[in-house]
């Protein structure tokens, strides 16, 4: 619904050397004047911290630069939403495993619908998931990780792999890519935009896009 204040939890999927070529590239794309040392969105879009004396014009340039990176690279994209406001009052704070935090109810959705997407397609290769520090979940996700792998027989499940690595989005390159594509998705989600109403998002999004 229109207004609705939503929760987006996005990410991107791809092999390992697909990864360690990307964050080359990221890299250098930050460090093309005018540099950064990182993106972030919240930041890019106030023209707060290192981007408090960029014109609208710079800003753009760069967050669409970044953006072109994700397409080139053809990394898969995925996300979980959920209204904060609706699963306050569905569930207020009595639901276990941590789930009575929007936040670790979109992990655990996101997780799981990927697990079994790539295991539906062929997959059987465990998926290392990394989930950003500053979101204060490590514990929180750690314990879900564990119910989720012990809660069913489902061959999907082999694919959750060890426990997940937990980074700070300042020096991963896929977390800030996940950042830009959450901070988008969820202002179109907000304002009931159609998918394809920003331009950027045909950057940001694969195709198909898991949702």
């Amino acid at each position: 619904q229109t207004g609705d204040r939503r929760l987006v939890l996005a990410g991107y999927l791809t092999r390992d050397d697909i990864w360690d070529e990307f964050r080359a590239a990221w890299a250098h794309e930050l460090s093309s004047p005018p540099a950064l040392d990182s993106l972030h969105m919240v930041e890019a879009a106030n023209f707060r911290g290192p981007l408090k004396h960029w014109s609208e014009a710079q800003r753009d340039a760069k967050v669409a630069a970044l953006a072109r990176l994700v397409s080139a690279y053809q990394l898969f994209s995925f996300e979980c939403t959920v209204s904060v406001s609706i699963h306050r009052e569905m569930f207020g704070d009595d639901l276990p495993h941590g789930f009575a935090k929007p936040y670790n109810a979109c992990a655990q959705g996101a997780v799981i619908t990927l697990a079994r997407y790539v295991y539906e397609l062929g997959g059987r290769e465990p998926i290392q998931f990394v989930f950003d520090t500053q979101q204060g979940a490590a514990e929180d996700i750690i314990a879900l990780w564990t119910w989720m792998k012990q809660a069913g027989r489902e061959p999907w499940r082999k694919l959750l792999g060890p426990l997940p690595r937990f980074a700070d989005d300042q020096d991963e390159a896929p977390l800030q890519a996940a950042d830009m594509l959450a901070w988008h998705r969820r202002r179109a989600i907000e304002s009931a935009e159609a998918i394809e109403a920003r331009p950027i998002m045909a950057q940001l999004l694969s195709s198909p896009h898991l949702m």
